[in-house]
């Protein structure tokens, strides 16, 4: 590594300062933008631009040593500048890494954060996956991974693209091991494991929080979160739309197996579970006697009218009162039902 490349890795990647990488990513961004292959070009040896994207694909392999937030954002911006020059100038600008290459490691790097996530849900200790030491860091790391894919898809040619994620199973690895983990991991252990063990798995690769947040206080809990799973459906959106081989994929290795795994509950009166806690008054809505939900709600947002309410607790049903404390005040039990 020559003292060029040291500098640009040791602002963009190695300090512990956020803001210095984001004054390196957003100076390099420019210095590619101003000197790119016209006469300004010239004044150096090879454009910033080529430099850059040689440099970073061929550094990759180190992102997971470090934070590398800005490393990804630079190097998706640098790929759709080299596409537009590329498109201004033609071939004369050469080609400055090998995309299948760089696409397979990616792959391979998703996959083992992947491994990892289900490690820590499954509350196992696995020392040999990513080395990045915060959840924030790693989920950092994993959005990285899944946006450079799309750069990568969106730009280079998509039958190599094609070729290498049906080859490298990555629509299965996203769907199966990561958006639904979870439904394939407990159907896994139901057909592996006794039931008490089913139970127990299942309570551990429960999420802990509404929409993916981590629960920071349990030893159990993920970290690839909200944030990850939306763009791990982006990129799946994307996989599938521009692809009819993919989406065959899709639908045959994922989508399928997982509606084999819902159950159809087509019989009247069903109830499904729910986690929820219940509520200390016992007061949890109205109750619904079946189809009639719209009317449910349309009660409820009348009942945020306070001339409505008023009227509507004041209505004399026959019944005797049962009063009981609700919030400091005396009410009447039977209107909460």
């Amino acid at each position: 590594m020559n003292s060029c490349d040291s500098f640009v890795l040791s602002g963009l990647l190695y300090t512990q300062q956020e803001k210095i990488r984001e004054e390196f990513k957003a100076s390099l961004g420019a210095l590619a933008r101003k000197l790119t292959f016209n006469g300004d070009s010239k004044l150096v040896r090879e454009p910033p631009l080529l430099y850059l994207l040689r440099l970073l694909s061929t550094r990759f392999s180190q992102i997971s040593d470090y934070q590398c937030k800005q490393f990804f954002e630079l190097f998706c911006d640098l790929i759709d500048l080299y596409f537009i020059m590329k498109s201004v100038y033609g071939a004369d600008i050469g080609s400055v890494f090998n995309p299948e290459q760089l696409l397979s490691q990616i792959i391979d790097k998703i996959k083992d954060y992947n491994t990892l996530n289900q490690s820590k849900a499954s509350g196992s200790n696995n020392s040999n996956g990513p080395s990045a030491t915060s959840s924030e860091d790693q989920e950092s790391i994993y959005i990285g991974l899944i946006q450079l894919t799309g750069k990568i898809f969106d730009n280079f040619d998509i039958r190599l693209s094609e070729r290498l994620v049906e080859s490298k199973n990555l629509i299965d690895e996203i769907f199966v091991n990561f958006l639904f983990a979870s439904v394939f991991a407990h159907q896994k252990a139901s057909t592996e494991q006794p039931k008490e063990e089913v139970e127990q798995q299942v309570q551990k690769i429960k999420p802990k929080r509404l929409y993916g947040e981590v629960d920071k206080s349990s030893s159990t809990s993920t970290f690839l979160g909200k944030k990850s799973k939306d763009a791990a459906y982006r990129l799946l959106n994307n996989l599938i739309k521009k692809s009819p081989l993919l989406m065959k994929t899709f639908l045959e290795k994922s989508m399928l197996p997982l509606m084999g795994l819902i159950k159809r509950h087509d019989g009247w009166n069903y109830t499904p579970p729910s986690n929820a806690v219940e509520s200390r008054q016992k007061y949890v809505g109205l109750k619904n006697l079946g189809c009639i939900c719209y009317m449910n709600a349309m009660m409820q947002q009348f009942f945020m009218i306070p001339a409505f309410r008023y009227n509507l607790l004041s209505a004399e049903d026959g019944v005797p009162e049962e009063l009981v404390d609700y919030k400091g005040q005396k009410v009447d039990d039977n209107m909460m039902h």
